[in-house]
């Protein structure tokens, strides 16, 4: 007596497959939008930050980092916990304050940033640059021969740094998202202060200065990591550039004394925005957005936050009751730290959550899904909106 089994066919078993994932999708699409309704979450960071946070929360060593004292440590958020920079080196706390990862370096003045779970730390002025990442741990480390000037790492994990060696007056490698050198610009004839790499690693950014007559120009200068040569070079006047950033992989910001300047890849200028008061500080990590911090020299006028455009037109401005103690940005949301409260903006400045006791906190690190940390001297604690 032979069996009765009818065999699926090769075609027939992937369409199952097929349905049966999309019908899985689907029911955990419904699943979100239902928590979502119950817990009036009504924008994604608060869909993850309820799923990342909610068996947490309860612990009570959760969302507390310590760290020794000193006015040289630098700090930044990333998505699983906090990176401190130290004059010995790069620590990484996770949301639990566990010490995850300490990379040993002798650094006089530490910079430090993060995209995601990367984390770029190095030592301005000196030699020492480290890659990390929260689950990966030490990814690169790279001991320059001469001081290095500047270090940038894009929203896709590429990065650029920059420094000098013998017979060149400037140097500048550029890192892919998988962290391989792809490119390096030698310079024998300009001086380089700034550089900054776009996110799919095709476009490198760098600032040059150089004398005429008795005053300084600066000049951006772009470069495509398949070329030899540059792409484009725009003078950008007689004043020092402080800050330059991609915004998108074709669009170029740079900050300098006077004001800020949005460049397309080709060297057409975009924007120019010129305030007649103080820029404080600009921040590049918002969503297409940049973020600027305004204050007036006239007494008793108010500090000001402005968001643009990654094509530089203005989208909202706020002023601020109190005097601004830091400001810091990540994704679609803006964190303001005065004395008296912590407010958390969307990128039009509309209020997203408010705490009006910042306790002692000096400054804020904003994260990717609207959770902040609130740094002390010595120890931060997460807020969650």
């Amino acid at each position: 007596m032979s069996d009765n089994v009818t065999p699926i066919r090769p075609r027939r078993r992937q369409l199952i497959v097929k349905i049966t994932l999309i019908v899985c999708l689907a029911v955990l699409l419904i699943a979100v939008v239902i928590v979502a309704i119950q817990n009036d979450l009504t924008d994604l960071g608060a869909v993850r930050r309820y799923f990342h946070y909610r068996s947490a929360v309860s612990q009570e060593a959760f969302g507390t980092y310590s760290y020794d004292a000193h006015n040289a440590s630098r700090f930044s958020a990333y998505d699983d916990g906090l990176a401190v920079a130290t004059i010995g080196g790069l620590e990484l706390l996770d949301d639990y304050g566990y010490k995850t990862l300490e990379c040993r370096a002798v650094m006089s003045t530490p910079a430090v940033q993060s995209e995601g779970n990367f984390i770029l730390c190095y030592d301005v002025g000196g030699s020492a640059l480290i890659l990390a990442h929260a689950t990966q741990g030490k990814i690169l480390e790279l001991s320059a021969p001469l001081p290095l000037l500047d270090a940038c790492m894009s929203s896709s994990g590429a990065f650029c740094y920059l420094t000098n060696q013998e017979g060149y007056k400037s140097v500048i490698p550029v890192y892919n998202e998988n962290h391989q050198e792809i490119y390096v610009w030698y310079s024998a004839s300009a001086f380089f202060t700034q550089c900054a790499v776009s996110p799919d690693a095709a476009t490198l950014a760098a600032v040059s200065i150089g004398q005429d007559d008795a005053s300084f120009h600066s000049t951006l200068q772009i470069f495509s990591t398949n070329a030899e040569s540059a792409a484009a070079s725009v003078d950008l006047g007689e004043q020092m550039i402080y800050d330059l950033r991609f915004l998108s992989n074709s669009m170029i910001c740079a900050w300098g004394e006077k004001g800020l300047y949005f460049y397309r890849t080709d060297g057409k200028k975009a924007s120019v925005v010129e305030p007649d008061v103080q820029i404080v500080r600009v921040c590049f990590e918002g969503a297409g957005f940049v973020t600027v911090w305004l204050r007036s020299n006239l007494s008793g006028a108010q500090d000001r936050i402005c968001t643009i455009g990654s094509d530089g037109i203005q989208m909202a401005a706020l002023d601020v009751e109190s005097e601004i103690h830091d400001l810091s940005v990540k994704g679609k949301y803006v964190s303001v730290l005065t004395v008296y409260s912590l407010q958390i903006l969307d990128e039009r400045l509309r209020t997203y959550a408010m705490n009006d006791s910042p306790g002692a906190a000096i400054r804020v690190r904003q994260r990717g899904d609207g959770s902040v940390i609130l740094l002390t001297s010595t120890e931060g604690e997460l807020y969650l909106p």
